[in-house]
């Protein structure tokens, strides 16, 4: 079997960092490594890693406030006793390398990781940095970026670009089976809405209002929707009251489905929905979480406006009226699509466990 490398993957806080942890960690055991998480305390993700047979350890850290408060006393307390813990996880797991998939998770792993000497890399998935990842990239020894412009905010003699880590069971091989399973019509235009692990309430609420106006429209289009837990209620009764064909799930696993079904997608600009839309070539209506830092869901969209593959529309902008005319814009084309998804040769996670591996030979 050779030597079993140990790396250390600290990820969580957001499905948008835990996921691409995720997916290198499953490609890192393909490669005869032993993938092993770090956490913050409590964090849900544990309870998928537990799913995916992969272990982990968690740390009692919360994120820093964006302005001085009370709070900010709790993070420094915090982020102090997460060091110890960070420390203690290192002597006993002795990695051969640290891997910080960004937020701030990542930030007492990395840094205790370096003080230990064991070699270091980041992963920024966004277009537009995090704090965490700008402080670390001074010193770690390797910076792994999603999208080629990313690279100016970072030293370039040690960052590459990897892409982002995706899920390589998203890949679905479009069958009538999928349809039938979810009670959907394989001759409708189907349109996936979701907002990212825990939904979306302004997009719920948006496409609510809509289903009035597309009443018209239900003997040819179905919806497919991931309302989050609060609102999976109301937007089922919804689609109900106006006769639509759809499928409404607080949550789904097996997203790949859902996406090899749909001809175009609505939903926010996370660094790993852009990712997912990109290395599948769906069509999609972005629509970027206007609070996040450094309006970092905008620029990500942008990668994928440019390439004509989605149209981007601003949160305050977001209507029944500009999203209606998307989807008949869009249905126009309907049924000269091509469902069919093309597995890349390479997936991000390959790349970038090339990058570990030749580092820590």
């Amino acid at each position: 079997m050779g030597n079993i490398k140990k790396i250390i993957i600290a990820a969580g806080g957001t499905g948008g960092h835990l996921y691409p942890g995720i997916a290198l960690a499953k490609e890192l055991k393909k490669r005869n490594c032993n993938p092993v998480f770090v956490l913050r305390k409590n964090d849900p993700g544990s309870e998928i890693l537990v799913k995916e047979g992969l272990d982990s350890h968690e740390i009692p850290v919360i994120s820093m406030p964006r302005s001085f408060s009370f709070r900010f006393i709790s993070f420094v307390y915090y982020l102090i006793i997460s060091l110890f813990y960070i420390n203690r996880i290192l002597t006993e797991e002795n990695p051969d390398m640290i891997v910080g998939m960004g937020g701030y998770v990542s930030f007492p792993a990395v840094l205790v990781g370096r003080l230990k000497s064991i070699k270091t890399l980041i992963h920024e998935q966004n277009y537009i940095p995090g704090l965490s990842n700008k402080i670390l990239s001074s010193f770690v020894d390797k910076i792994a970026v999603s999208f080629e412009d990313s690279k100016k905010y970072f030293p370039l003699s040690k960052t590459f670009i990897t892409g982002n880590p995706v899920r390589e069971d998203l890949f679905q091989e479009h069958s009538d089976k999928i349809y039938e399973k979810y009670n959907l019509s394989k001759d409708r235009f189907t349109i996936l809405v979701f907002g990212g692990s825990q939904g979306a309430r302004r997009l719920n609420q948006i496409l609510k209002e809509s289903l009035q106006h597309l009443s018209n429209l239900k003997d040819k289009v179905q919806f497919l929707h991931i309302t989050g837990k609060d609102d999976e209620l109301s937007v089922r009764d919804e689609y109900k009251k106006y006769s639509i064909n759809s499928c409404v799930l607080p949550y789904l696993d097996t997203i790949g489905e859902w996406y090899c079904i749909s001809d175009i997608i609505l939903c926010r600009a996370g660094a790993s929905t852009v990712a997912e839309l990109k290395i599948l070539n769906k069509p999609a209506i972005l629509v970027p979480f206007p609070y996040a830092t450094n309006n970092h869901q905008e620029h990500n969209a942008m990668t994928l406006v440019k390439s004509n593959q989605a149209v981007l529309v601003k949160d305050k902008d977001l209507n029944p009226e500009i999203l209606i005319r998307a989807i008949e814009f869009q249905l126009k084309s309907f049924p000269n699509r091509n469902p069919k998804m093309e597995i890349p040769q390479r997936f991000p996670q390959q790349i970038l466990a090339d990058l570990i591996l030749e580092f820590t030979k």
